[in-house]
């Protein structure tokens, strides 16, 4: 048998990896890694080189929490940039994320197993496929534009899908979260 202080420390452990530390860890990594995509392809000088190097120090000196290791080469393994077709789209992970959060508050407004909502979600984005725009068909389940405003008025609901809900004086985080990690 496991002791019990075992157990809550392994627990705890758990939590912390997937809890609102380090979703917000990975979430600026994201933006620090979609910043170093945008402002390498948007400063591209032919006739002086990429530069890739300056731009990734400069990008870090914004964003990162904990400086990159002197030895980091990030470059030379960031294959979304380089070799994998994102050139310039590797935020569209976050903006993915704006999507899912905004896709899925149409359905806490309406509840979430209500059934015109997932029947609206299936005729306008998912039997469409590829033989629509991807955002006409978010515009057509959403009835609007994904916009800030809505992330504005209610910022809770890309944080609660990026599990960075407030953590509340008892250590649980969001809404209901697992008490037995107290931080």
């Amino acid at each position: 048998m496991i002791p019990a202080n075992l157990c809550l420390s392994t627990c705890c452990s758990v939590c912390w990896a997937h809890g609102p530390s380090n979703a917000a860890l990975d979430t600026l990594r994201q933006i620090e890694l979609a910043s170093f995509d945008f402002e390498l392809h948007a400063s591209f000088n032919p006739l002086v080189g990429a530069r890739v190097a300056e731009t990734l120090d400069g990008v870090r000196r914004r964003v990162a929490v904990v400086p990159a290791a002197p030895f980091n080469r990030l470059p030379a393994s960031f294959a979304h940039i380089f070799s994998g077709g994102y050139a310039a789209g590797y935020y569209s992970y976050k903006w993915a994320e704006v999507l899912a959060a905004d896709a899925f508050e149409a359905f806490e407004e309406a509840g979430v197993f209500d059934g015109a909502t997932a029947a609206r979600f299936r005729d306008s984005i998912l039997a469409r496929g590829g033989s629509l725009d991807a955002m006409d068909a978010f515009v057509r389940f959403r009835d609007a534009s994904p916009t800030c405003a809505r992330c504005s008025s209610k910022p809770e609901s890309l944080r609660e899908i990026r599990r960075l809900a407030a953590v509340d004086a008892g250590g649980s985080q969001g809404r209901g979260g697992d008490r037995l990690c107290q931080r």
